[in-house]
């Protein structure tokens, strides 16, 4: 599941839209390491002052998100522990604590995002969650699930 949720973060994550026109489209890959784009600047009222093409954009660097940068490491963490570790209840133990703790940082990575655009978009500014998103999402809650019944299957005396 956790190889699953890494390729997640190669998809689209989230998508970016004013007034019903798609702005920006990242993937969590992007969103965890930072992204340089090119978005219009406003039009000059006087045509003749245009000059060249290249100035009617500009070029903004998004920076990288911390919350985004820690739940990939924390699949990352969840691969690592489930290939190497060979203690039954490590191998379950920690695999389940990196479900769980991706999942709680997806869910604050939404409510952050919701809020920020909440605030500095007054209405006007949207922001959608795309397939590689939801998935994580699901997975990381899946492989906290499937992990967790492991190691209380595991902890069960033997009759």
């Amino acid at each position: 599941m956790y190889a699953l949720i890494l390729i997640c973060f190669f998809l689209p994550f989230i998508t970016i839209s004013c007034q019903s026109q798609d702005v920006i489209t990242m993937t969590g890959l992007q969103m965890a390491t930072g992204v340089e784009l090119s978005v219009p600047n406003s039009l000059p009222t006087n045509l003749s002052s245009l000059g060249s093409l290249s100035s009617l954009t500009e070029s903004k660097k998004i920076p990288g998100n911390s919350t985004a940068i820690l739940a990939f490491c924390t699949a990352a963490a969840g691969l690592t522990s489930t290939l190497l570790l060979k203690n039954r209840q490590q191998k379950y133990l920690i695999p389940a604590i990196s479900g769980g703790v991706g999942t709680l940082l997806l869910l604050f990575l939404k409510s952050n995002a919701d809020d920020s655009v909440l605030k500095q978009g007054s209405g006007m500014i949207k922001i959608n969650y795309g397939l590689g998103f939801w998935l994580a999402l699901i997975l990381f809650l899946g492989a906290a699930g499937l992990n967790g019944y492991q190691l209380m299957e595991d902890r069960k005396p033997d009759h």
